[in-house]
Protein backbone atom coordinates (compact mmCIF):
# COMPACT_ATOMS: atom_id res chain seq x y z
CA UNK A 1 0.00 0.00 0.00
CA UNK A 2 2.80 2.39 0.91
CA UNK A 3 4.20 1.73 -2.67
CA UNK A 4 0.80 2.55 -4.44
CA UNK A 5 1.00 5.57 -1.90
CA UNK A 6 4.17 6.32 -3.19
CA UNK A 7 3.06 6.29 -7.15
CA UNK A 8 0.13 8.23 -6.38
CA UNK A 9 2.31 11.31 -5.03
CA UNK A 10 4.65 10.82 -7.29
CA UNK A 11 2.37 11.26 -10.89
CA UNK A 12 0.24 13.68 -9.20
CA UNK A 13 2.92 16.14 -8.25
CA UNK A 14 4.19 15.07 -11.78
CA UNK A 15 1.26 16.63 -13.66
CA UNK A 16 0.61 19.80 -11.55
CA UNK A 17 3.85 20.46 -12.14
CA UNK A 18 3.60 20.40 -15.53
CA UNK A 19 0.26 22.03 -16.01
CA UNK A 20 0.82 24.43 -13.62
CA UNK A 21 4.05 25.22 -15.68
CA UNK A 22 2.44 25.22 -18.91
CA UNK A 23 5.89 23.41 -20.51
CA UNK A 24 4.37 20.61 -22.17
CA UNK A 25 2.76 21.22 -25.62
CA UNK A 26 -0.92 19.24 -25.21
CA UNK A 27 -0.88 19.19 -21.70
CA UNK A 28 -3.47 22.00 -20.16
CA UNK A 29 -5.54 22.86 -17.25
CA UNK A 30 -9.14 22.86 -18.70
CA UNK A 31 -10.53 24.00 -14.99
CA UNK A 32 -7.41 24.20 -11.90
CA UNK A 33 -10.85 24.47 -9.32
CA UNK A 34 -12.26 21.32 -10.15
CA UNK A 35 -8.71 19.50 -11.06
CA UNK A 36 -9.79 19.22 -14.90
CA UNK A 37 -7.10 18.11 -17.25
CA UNK A 38 -6.59 17.34 -21.36
CA UNK A 39 -3.93 15.45 -22.21
CA UNK A 40 -3.38 14.81 -25.85
CA UNK A 41 -3.61 11.64 -27.24
CA UNK A 42 -2.61 11.53 -30.65
CA UNK A 43 -1.83 7.60 -32.49
CA UNK A 44 1.89 7.55 -33.12
CA UNK A 45 0.82 5.46 -36.32
CA UNK A 46 -0.84 8.52 -38.15
CA UNK A 47 0.63 11.21 -40.26
CA UNK A 48 1.31 14.28 -38.02
CA UNK A 49 2.49 12.93 -35.32
CA UNK A 50 5.47 14.66 -33.64
CA UNK A 51 6.83 12.71 -31.01
CA UNK A 52 8.78 16.07 -29.54
CA UNK A 53 4.94 17.31 -29.23
CA UNK A 54 2.29 14.52 -29.21
CA UNK A 55 4.56 11.98 -26.86
CA UNK A 56 6.87 14.71 -24.74
CA UNK A 57 4.54 14.06 -21.95
CA UNK A 58 5.12 10.23 -21.97
CA UNK A 59 8.53 10.13 -22.45
CA UNK A 60 9.11 12.53 -19.46
CA UNK A 61 7.10 10.53 -17.11
CA UNK A 62 9.27 6.99 -18.75
CA UNK A 63 12.51 9.10 -17.77
CA UNK A 64 11.35 9.93 -14.42
CA UNK A 65 10.33 6.33 -13.49
CA UNK A 66 13.39 4.83 -14.90
CA UNK A 67 11.97 3.34 -17.82
CA UNK A 68 14.23 5.26 -20.30
CA UNK A 69 17.22 6.40 -20.33
CA UNK A 70 19.52 8.80 -22.88
CA UNK A 71 20.49 6.44 -25.37
CA UNK A 72 17.55 3.73 -24.87
CA UNK A 73 15.41 3.01 -27.90
CA UNK A 74 12.40 5.47 -27.93
CA UNK A 75 9.15 3.75 -28.17
CA UNK A 76 6.24 6.08 -27.57
CA UNK A 77 3.44 3.72 -27.89
CA UNK A 78 4.78 1.45 -24.68
CA UNK A 79 5.25 4.79 -22.74
CA UNK A 80 1.56 5.78 -23.55
CA UNK A 81 0.16 2.34 -22.61
CA UNK A 82 1.95 2.71 -19.24
CA UNK A 83 0.67 6.18 -18.27
CA UNK A 84 -2.82 5.24 -19.50
CA UNK A 85 -2.32 2.27 -17.07
CA UNK A 86 -1.19 4.39 -14.37
CA UNK A 87 -4.16 6.41 -14.65
CA UNK A 88 -6.71 3.97 -14.83
CA UNK A 89 -4.84 2.43 -11.91
CA UNK A 90 -4.76 5.39 -9.09
CA UNK A 91 -7.41 7.02 -7.72
CA UNK A 92 -6.31 10.60 -7.80
CA UNK A 93 -7.38 10.37 -11.91
CA UNK A 94 -11.18 10.26 -13.18
CA UNK A 95 -11.10 9.90 -16.42
CA UNK A 96 -13.52 12.23 -18.15
CA UNK A 97 -14.80 9.85 -20.88
CA UNK A 98 -17.86 12.02 -22.17
CA UNK A 99 -15.28 15.23 -22.86
CA UNK A 100 -12.54 13.45 -24.29
CA UNK A 101 -11.82 12.68 -27.87
CA UNK A 102 -9.06 9.81 -28.03
CA UNK A 103 -10.04 8.26 -31.51
CA UNK A 104 -10.24 11.61 -33.54
CA UNK A 105 -8.33 11.34 -36.23
CA UNK A 106 -7.15 15.67 -36.18
CA UNK A 107 -7.37 16.41 -32.77
CA UNK A 108 -7.26 13.25 -29.82
CA UNK A 109 -7.09 14.30 -26.21
CA UNK A 110 -8.47 12.40 -23.11
CA UNK A 111 -9.58 14.45 -20.20
CA UNK A 112 -8.87 13.69 -16.11
CA UNK A 113 -10.11 14.67 -13.01
CA UNK A 114 -7.66 14.90 -10.62
CA UNK A 115 -9.60 13.82 -6.82
CA UNK A 116 -9.34 15.81 -5.12
CA UNK A 117 -8.30 18.46 -7.13
CA UNK A 118 -5.35 21.11 -6.10
CA UNK A 119 -5.94 22.76 -3.05
CA UNK A 120 -2.98 25.39 -3.10
CA UNK A 121 -3.02 27.71 -6.37
CA UNK A 122 0.02 27.64 -8.26
CA UNK A 123 3.18 29.09 -6.76
CA UNK A 124 3.97 33.01 -6.77
CA UNK A 125 6.85 34.64 -7.96
CA UNK A 126 8.98 35.13 -5.69
CA UNK A 127 9.71 39.14 -7.03
CA UNK A 128 6.97 41.02 -8.38
CA UNK A 129 5.97 40.64 -11.91
CA UNK A 130 7.32 44.13 -11.70
CA UNK A 131 10.87 43.75 -10.21
CA UNK A 132 12.96 42.99 -13.02
CA UNK A 133 16.84 42.78 -11.78
CA UNK A 134 18.89 45.13 -13.58
CA UNK A 135 21.67 43.76 -15.44
CA UNK A 136 24.30 46.64 -13.53
CA UNK A 137 22.78 45.14 -10.30
CA UNK A 138 24.22 41.34 -11.36
CA UNK A 139 27.72 42.03 -9.96
CA UNK A 140 26.14 42.93 -6.34
CA UNK A 141 24.60 39.76 -6.05
CA UNK A 142 27.29 37.52 -5.44
CA UNK A 143 28.17 33.93 -6.68
CA UNK A 144 26.38 31.88 -4.19
CA UNK A 145 26.03 28.00 -4.00
CA UNK A 146 23.19 28.14 -1.96
CA UNK A 147 21.23 27.03 -4.85
CA UNK A 148 23.76 25.11 -6.55
CA UNK A 149 20.72 22.57 -8.19
CA UNK A 150 17.89 24.34 -9.76
CA UNK A 151 14.72 22.49 -10.83
CA UNK A 152 13.62 23.22 -13.99
CA UNK A 153 10.21 24.00 -11.84
CA UNK A 154 11.76 25.98 -9.46
CA UNK A 155 12.97 28.07 -12.54
CA UNK A 156 9.62 28.56 -14.08
CA UNK A 157 7.38 29.01 -10.88
CA UNK A 158 9.84 31.20 -9.17
CA UNK A 159 12.19 32.70 -12.11
CA UNK A 160 10.83 36.28 -13.65
CA UNK A 161 13.33 37.93 -15.62
CA UNK A 162 16.71 36.60 -13.68
CA UNK A 163 17.92 34.42 -11.11
CA UNK A 164 20.48 35.81 -9.57
CA UNK A 165 21.72 32.24 -8.85
CA UNK A 166 21.53 31.17 -12.62
CA UNK A 167 24.07 33.44 -13.93
CA UNK A 168 27.80 34.20 -12.13
CA UNK A 169 28.56 37.78 -11.08
CA UNK A 170 30.56 40.13 -13.59
CA UNK A 171 33.12 40.92 -11.64
CA UNK A 172 34.23 45.06 -11.34
CA UNK A 173 37.17 44.78 -13.49
CA UNK A 174 35.81 42.05 -15.92
CA UNK A 175 36.70 43.39 -18.95
CA UNK A 176 34.43 42.11 -21.28
CA UNK A 177 31.50 43.61 -18.95
CA UNK A 178 32.59 47.04 -20.42
CA UNK A 179 32.78 48.75 -23.84
CA UNK A 180 34.59 51.17 -22.65
CA UNK A 181 37.18 48.86 -20.66
CA UNK A 182 37.42 46.70 -23.85
CA UNK A 183 38.98 49.91 -25.84
CA UNK A 184 41.51 50.79 -22.92
CA UNK A 185 44.92 50.21 -23.50
CA UNK A 186 46.85 47.53 -21.07
CA UNK A 187 50.81 47.81 -20.29
CA UNK A 188 52.56 44.86 -21.34
CA UNK A 189 53.83 43.04 -18.22
CA UNK A 190 56.36 40.60 -19.84
CA UNK A 191 55.56 36.99 -21.07
CA UNK A 192 52.73 35.75 -19.53
CA UNK A 193 52.61 33.28 -17.00
CA UNK A 194 52.05 29.55 -17.09
CA UNK A 195 48.50 28.62 -16.37
CA UNK A 196 47.73 26.27 -13.96
CA UNK A 197 44.22 25.32 -13.31
CA UNK A 198 42.24 22.57 -10.94
CA UNK A 199 40.90 19.87 -12.41
CA UNK A 200 37.29 18.12 -11.66
CA UNK A 201 39.01 15.47 -9.55
CA UNK A 202 41.61 17.67 -7.79
CA UNK A 203 44.51 17.45 -9.85
CA UNK A 204 46.35 20.50 -11.05
CA UNK A 205 46.69 20.64 -15.07
CA UNK A 206 49.23 22.73 -16.35
CA UNK A 207 49.33 24.12 -19.81
CA UNK A 208 51.31 21.85 -22.44
CA UNK A 209 53.32 22.98 -25.36
CA UNK A 210 51.56 20.60 -27.53
CA UNK A 211 47.79 20.91 -28.19
CA UNK A 212 47.45 16.78 -28.75
CA UNK A 213 50.20 15.84 -26.48
CA UNK A 214 52.26 12.77 -26.46
CA UNK A 215 49.96 10.66 -28.98
CA UNK A 216 49.50 12.56 -32.26
CA UNK A 217 48.14 9.80 -33.73
CA UNK A 218 44.84 9.71 -31.47
CA UNK A 219 41.67 11.41 -33.54
CA UNK A 220 40.82 14.71 -31.86
CA UNK A 221 38.68 17.37 -32.77
CA UNK A 222 35.46 14.93 -34.49
CA UNK A 223 32.41 15.77 -32.25
CA UNK A 224 28.50 16.02 -32.59
CA UNK A 225 27.07 18.91 -30.42
CA UNK A 226 23.16 18.24 -30.01
CA UNK A 227 20.68 21.12 -28.28
CA UNK A 228 17.54 20.54 -27.09
CA UNK A 229 15.18 23.28 -26.04
CA UNK A 230 13.20 21.81 -23.00
CA UNK A 231 13.43 18.59 -24.64
CA UNK A 232 12.85 19.42 -27.95
CA UNK A 233 15.57 19.30 -30.54
CA UNK A 234 16.45 22.58 -31.78
CA UNK A 235 20.30 21.94 -33.26
CA UNK A 236 22.45 19.21 -34.57
CA UNK A 237 26.25 20.05 -35.66
CA UNK A 238 29.01 17.47 -36.27
CA UNK A 239 31.78 19.60 -35.89
CA UNK A 240 35.83 18.54 -37.04
CA UNK A 241 38.66 20.77 -35.72
CA UNK A 242 41.45 19.50 -33.52
CA UNK A 243 41.45 23.37 -32.60
CA UNK A 244 38.13 22.84 -30.42
CA UNK A 245 34.86 23.88 -30.32
CA UNK A 246 32.86 27.18 -28.99
CA UNK A 247 28.99 26.84 -27.79
CA UNK A 248 27.52 30.32 -27.10
CA UNK A 249 24.93 32.38 -28.03
CA UNK A 250 24.81 36.05 -29.48
CA UNK A 251 25.39 37.90 -32.62
CA UNK A 252 28.56 36.87 -35.15
CA UNK A 253 28.80 40.16 -36.66
CA UNK A 254 28.99 41.76 -33.00
CA UNK A 255 31.38 39.20 -32.43
CA UNK A 256 33.65 40.22 -35.22
CA UNK A 257 33.69 43.94 -34.98
CA UNK A 258 34.72 43.44 -31.18
CA UNK A 259 37.31 41.46 -32.33
CA UNK A 260 38.50 43.95 -34.44
CA UNK A 261 38.06 46.73 -31.96
CA UNK A 262 39.63 44.52 -29.40
CA UNK A 263 43.64 45.75 -30.24
CA UNK A 264 45.43 46.59 -26.85
CA UNK A 265 44.55 43.46 -25.27
CA UNK A 266 44.06 39.57 -26.21
CA UNK A 267 40.32 39.11 -27.74
CA UNK A 268 40.54 35.28 -26.52
CA UNK A 269 39.91 36.58 -23.22
CA UNK A 270 36.86 37.93 -24.08
CA UNK A 271 35.30 35.48 -27.13
CA UNK A 272 38.12 32.12 -26.39
CA UNK A 273 40.13 31.24 -29.84
CA UNK A 274 39.12 32.53 -33.19
CA UNK A 275 40.38 29.39 -35.13
CA UNK A 276 37.74 27.00 -33.24
CA UNK A 277 34.58 25.76 -34.82
CA UNK A 278 31.66 27.96 -33.17
CA UNK A 279 28.74 26.71 -32.81
CA UNK A 280 25.76 29.22 -32.47
CA UNK A 281 22.57 28.21 -29.69
CA UNK A 282 19.63 29.19 -32.15
CA UNK A 283 16.78 31.59 -31.22
CA UNK A 284 14.74 30.14 -28.80
CA UNK A 285 11.30 32.35 -29.42
CA UNK A 286 9.80 29.21 -32.10
CA UNK A 287 10.34 26.15 -29.53
CA UNK A 288 8.71 27.60 -26.27
CA UNK A 289 5.55 26.56 -24.80
CA UNK A 290 4.74 29.70 -22.47
CA UNK A 291 5.70 32.99 -21.92
CA UNK A 292 7.32 32.26 -18.82
CA UNK A 293 9.30 29.73 -20.08
CA UNK A 294 10.70 31.94 -23.43
CA UNK A 295 11.70 34.78 -20.53
CA UNK A 296 13.94 32.52 -18.84
CA UNK A 297 15.67 31.21 -21.56
CA UNK A 298 16.09 34.19 -23.42
CA UNK A 299 17.54 35.15 -20.08
CA UNK A 300 19.65 32.32 -19.96
CA UNK A 301 20.85 32.95 -23.82
CA UNK A 302 21.49 36.28 -22.86
CA UNK A 303 24.37 36.06 -20.40
CA UNK A 304 25.72 33.11 -22.75
CA UNK A 305 27.03 34.94 -24.93
CA UNK A 306 30.53 34.47 -24.36
CA UNK A 307 30.00 30.62 -24.34
CA UNK A 308 32.02 27.72 -23.23
CA UNK A 309 34.92 26.40 -24.92
CA UNK A 310 36.12 22.98 -25.95
CA UNK A 311 39.06 21.66 -26.32
CA UNK A 312 40.72 18.35 -27.53
CA UNK A 313 43.85 16.27 -26.07
CA UNK A 314 44.77 12.72 -26.33
CA UNK A 315 41.28 11.46 -27.12
CA UNK A 316 40.52 13.82 -23.74
CA UNK A 317 37.40 17.21 -24.03
CA UNK A 318 38.48 19.47 -21.77
CA UNK A 319 36.01 22.53 -20.97
CA UNK A 320 36.46 26.16 -20.03
CA UNK A 321 33.62 28.44 -19.43
CA UNK A 322 33.76 32.12 -20.19
CA UNK A 323 29.88 33.24 -20.16
CA UNK A 324 27.93 34.28 -17.11
CA UNK A 325 25.47 31.62 -17.38
CA UNK A 326 26.00 28.59 -14.64
CA UNK A 327 26.70 25.70 -16.78
CA UNK A 328 26.76 22.02 -15.19
CA UNK A 329 28.08 19.02 -16.57
CA UNK A 330 28.03 15.24 -16.27
CA UNK A 331 31.10 12.58 -17.87
CA UNK A 332 28.84 9.08 -17.53
CA UNK A 333 31.69 6.84 -17.60
CA UNK A 334 32.85 8.39 -14.22
CA UNK A 335 31.98 6.10 -11.63
CA UNK A 336 32.66 8.60 -8.92
CA UNK A 337 30.38 11.09 -10.55
CA UNK A 338 26.62 10.98 -9.13
CA UNK A 339 25.29 14.03 -9.83
CA UNK A 340 26.71 16.46 -12.29
CA UNK A 341 29.05 19.35 -11.23
CA UNK A 342 29.15 22.93 -11.84
CA UNK A 343 31.62 23.90 -14.53
CA UNK A 344 34.05 26.79 -12.79
CA UNK A 345 34.16 29.77 -14.63
CA UNK A 346 37.37 30.37 -16.58
CA UNK A 347 39.02 27.11 -15.80
CA UNK A 348 39.51 24.28 -17.50
CA UNK A 349 37.81 21.18 -17.16
CA UNK A 350 38.34 17.68 -18.50
CA UNK A 351 34.44 16.86 -19.15
CA UNK A 352 35.09 13.51 -21.20
CA UNK A 353 37.73 11.23 -19.94
CA UNK A 354 38.46 9.17 -23.13
CA UNK A 355 41.60 7.20 -21.91
CA UNK A 356 41.06 6.84 -18.41
CA UNK A 357 37.51 6.23 -18.73
CA UNK A 358 36.21 5.59 -21.79
CA UNK A 359 38.28 3.35 -22.84
CA UNK A 360 38.84 1.33 -20.24
CA UNK A 361 35.00 0.62 -20.15
CA UNK A 362 34.79 -0.45 -23.54
CA UNK A 363 37.51 -2.39 -23.04
CA UNK A 364 35.58 -4.01 -19.94
CA UNK A 365 32.40 -4.28 -22.02
CA UNK A 366 34.05 -6.14 -24.94
CA UNK A 367 35.50 -8.70 -22.83
CA UNK A 368 32.05 -9.49 -20.72
CA UNK A 369 28.82 -9.66 -21.41
CA UNK A 370 27.33 -8.55 -18.45
CA UNK A 371 29.28 -5.51 -18.07
CA UNK A 372 28.49 -1.34 -18.25
CA UNK A 373 27.86 -0.22 -21.53
CA UNK A 374 30.48 2.90 -21.74
CA UNK A 375 28.79 6.08 -23.11
CA UNK A 376 30.70 7.92 -25.73
CA UNK A 377 29.49 11.58 -24.93
CA UNK A 378 29.41 14.21 -21.79
CA UNK A 379 26.32 16.35 -20.91
CA UNK A 380 26.02 19.83 -20.38
CA UNK A 381 23.00 22.50 -19.28
CA UNK A 382 22.93 25.99 -19.22
CA UNK A 383 21.98 27.93 -16.05
CA UNK A 384 20.15 24.37 -14.34
CA UNK A 385 21.38 21.13 -12.59
CA UNK A 386 19.57 17.64 -12.68
CA UNK A 387 18.75 14.54 -11.44
CA UNK A 388 16.11 11.83 -10.98
CA UNK A 389 13.13 14.17 -9.87
CA UNK A 390 14.50 16.66 -12.56
CA UNK A 391 15.70 15.28 -15.68
CA UNK A 392 18.11 16.57 -18.14
CA UNK A 393 15.68 16.11 -21.16
CA UNK A 394 13.41 18.43 -18.98
CA UNK A 395 16.02 21.38 -18.95
CA UNK A 396 15.78 24.97 -20.47
CA UNK A 397 18.93 24.55 -22.67
CA UNK A 398 20.55 20.83 -22.74
CA UNK A 399 23.75 20.15 -24.49
CA UNK A 400 25.20 16.60 -25.70
CA UNK A 401 28.47 16.37 -26.89
CA UNK A 402 29.15 13.06 -28.42
CA UNK A 403 32.78 12.20 -29.32
CA UNK A 404 32.18 10.58 -33.11
CA UNK A 405 35.53 8.36 -32.48
CA UNK A 406 34.31 6.82 -28.99
CA UNK A 407 31.03 6.23 -31.11
CA UNK A 408 32.35 4.34 -33.33
CA UNK A 409 34.87 2.09 -31.72
CA UNK A 410 31.47 1.32 -29.61
CA UNK A 411 29.40 1.28 -32.35
CA UNK A 412 31.81 -2.04 -33.50
CA UNK A 413 32.41 -3.70 -30.27
CA UNK A 414 27.96 -3.62 -29.72
CA UNK A 415 28.02 -5.52 -33.56
CA UNK A 416 30.74 -8.29 -32.70
CA UNK A 417 28.94 -8.50 -29.20
CA UNK A 418 25.52 -8.98 -30.75
CA UNK A 419 26.83 -11.36 -33.66
CA UNK A 420 28.42 -13.68 -31.12
CA UNK A 421 25.08 -13.30 -29.03
CA UNK A 422 22.90 -14.68 -31.87
CA UNK A 423 25.55 -17.42 -33.40
CA UNK A 424 25.58 -20.29 -32.15
CA UNK A 425 28.48 -21.62 -34.15
CA UNK A 426 31.25 -22.30 -32.08
CA UNK A 427 35.05 -23.65 -33.35
CA UNK A 428 36.39 -26.79 -30.68
CA UNK A 429 39.34 -27.88 -30.19
CA UNK A 430 40.16 -31.40 -28.98
CA UNK A 431 43.20 -31.17 -26.82
CA UNK A 432 43.72 -27.56 -26.36
CA UNK A 433 41.10 -25.58 -24.11
CA UNK A 434 41.12 -22.28 -26.52
CA UNK A 435 39.05 -22.06 -28.76
CA UNK A 436 40.17 -20.28 -31.90
CA UNK A 437 40.64 -16.35 -32.11
CA UNK A 438 37.65 -14.44 -33.92
CA UNK A 439 37.15 -10.86 -34.38
CA UNK A 440 36.38 -10.06 -31.11
CA UNK A 441 39.70 -11.66 -30.00
CA UNK A 442 41.40 -9.50 -32.11
CA UNK A 443 39.33 -6.46 -30.67
CA UNK A 444 40.19 -7.08 -27.22
CA UNK A 445 44.20 -7.79 -28.49
CA UNK A 446 43.95 -3.94 -30.12
CA UNK A 447 41.85 -2.27 -26.98
CA UNK A 448 44.97 -3.98 -24.85
CA UNK A 449 47.76 -2.64 -27.41
CA UNK A 450 46.29 1.17 -26.95
CA UNK A 451 45.41 0.66 -23.38
CA UNK A 452 49.34 -0.19 -22.88
CA UNK A 453 50.73 2.45 -24.85
CA UNK A 454 48.33 5.06 -23.11
CA UNK A 455 49.19 3.52 -19.36
CA UNK A 456 52.92 5.01 -19.97
CA UNK A 457 51.28 9.09 -20.39
CA UNK A 458 49.46 8.06 -16.32
CA UNK A 459 46.94 10.43 -17.96
CA UNK A 460 46.65 12.93 -20.41
CA UNK A 461 47.66 17.23 -20.42
CA UNK A 462 45.13 19.99 -21.22
CA UNK A 463 45.18 21.49 -24.41
CA UNK A 464 47.12 24.49 -25.31
CA UNK A 465 46.31 27.34 -23.14
CA UNK A 466 44.43 30.34 -24.18
CA UNK A 467 44.35 33.38 -21.88
CA UNK A 468 41.29 33.96 -19.72
CA UNK A 469 42.40 36.08 -17.39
Amino acid sequence: MAHSADDRKRLRNFFISHLDAEDVPGVQWMDRTTGLFRIVWRHAGRDGFDPERDGLIFKLWAQQTGRWKEGDPEDTTAWKTRMRNALRRLADFEEQTEMGKPDDPHEAFRVYRLVPAPKHPPKPPMMPETCMVPDELMSDLGDTKSMNCLAVDEVLDYFDGLDADMVSPAPPDDPSQSACAQLQPIAANGAPQPNVNQAADGATATASDQTRGSFPNLPDGDVKVSVKYRGRQVWEETCSNPSGVRIYHGSPIKEYVGRSVITDRDPERVFGPDEVTHVLLPPCEPHMHSQKQLDVTKELLKHAERGVVLQFSNGDIWATRLCQTKVFWLDPNKPDMAIPLKLERDTRTKVFDYIQGFLPLLQNYARNNGSKKPRPYFKMCFGQSWGAEDPFESNLIAVTVKHLTAGMQLDTVSQYRHQDSTSSQSFPLNNDPLSRSNPEDHIIQQLEQLMTSLTLQQGSSPPQNFQTS
